[in-house]
């Protein structure tokens, strides 16, 4: 980027699935902190795994990966939750075919269901108040895998809502009216 004493516009263009092309120019400020989240997001990941694979054969190579991603879906849009998982392996596997490279590790913490219904069953481990729940405990909840799964059973299944699915000032002002 040119030095800061240059006033500066980074334009990006997003495709328009309906019309079939690109859509006009969308400045870079004037996107919403989560867009802008999800470019830094992968942005920095692609950039430091690409630095990993340009090391030289004749130096330390990488042969495998391990990336730690926390809560990665804060500030995205349920949109851009829905697609992150996508999106990541996306860049990852099918235009930079990084996992040619080195094998790619990821460990993510979520809140999402969104981001949830993207992973297998086999690789969720689910806490509870501290607590990993064993296979056992998840057979006795009736816990659905989530591959796919409906996004409200995904809430309630695996983010332990047990007082229901409505925000609490609501769900006491009715509780309140039927007694």
């Amino acid at each position: 980027l040119p030095p800061n004493l240059y006033k500066q516009t980074i334009y990006l263009k997003r495709w328009d699935k309906e019309k079939g092309e690109w859509e006009h120019k969308i400045p870079f400020k004037k996107m919403s902190s989560g867009q802008k989240q999800m470019l830094y997001q992968l942005s920095t990941l692609i950039y430091h795994l690409l630095n990993l694979k340009s090391v030289p054969e004749t130096q330390v190579k990488y042969n495998n990966v391990s990336i730690v991603l926390d809560e990665i879906e804060v500030c995205f849009h349920p949109e851009y939750q829905r697609m992150f998982i996508y999106r990541l392996l996306e860049l990852l596997v099918n235009r930079l075919h990084l996992n040619e490279a080195f094998g790619i590790h990821i460990l993510m913490t979520t809140h999402s269901p969104f981001i949830l219904s993207d992973i297998p069953n086999e690789l969720i481990t689910y806490m509870e108040n501290g607590h990993q729940l064993t296979k056992e405990e998840q057979e006795d909840r009736k816990m659905r895998k989530p591959m796919a799964g409906n996004i409200s059973e995904l809430l309630h299944q695996s983010f332990f809502l047990h007082d229901g699915f409505i925000g609490e000032y609501a769900r006491r002002k009715i509780l309140s009216l039927v007694k």
